[in-house]
């Protein structure tokens, strides 16, 4: 059992001499894959863990169909703006249009 970011995988070896498996599991997700040695296998599988988080970070769909990466969309000026309103709202019991995105 090995640990890369937080997640813990496994690398075992095949029935072959030349067939190394792995596997991990992301947010319930498993995920797997072979390689020739178990060192490659390693660098496979830290390699899917790093793309299992992007995609757990990026899971924000644009309604034009382009991706969103999430971690940068909350620093934005507006996010921050529509935030705070809808907390109010959420505090004070106001009507939802007070939590209006644009201008």
């Amino acid at each position: 059992m090995m640990k890369y970011r937080d997640i813990e995988y496994t690398v075992v070896q095949g029935i072959g001499r030349d067939l190394w498996k792995w596997s991990a599991s992301v947010a319930d997700v498993v995920i797997t894959g072979q390689a020739h040695s178990k060192s490659a296998a390693g660098v496979e599988a830290e390699k899917a863990i790093d793309r299992a988080l992007a995609l757990k970070r990026c899971d924000l769909c644009h309604p034009r169909g382009k991706r969103i990466c999430l971690s940068r969309l909350l620093f934005t000026p507006e996010w921050q703006a529509a935030i705070e309103g809808l907390m109010l709202v959420a505090e004070l019991g106001g009507p939802t249009m007070f939590a209006r995105i644009g201008s």
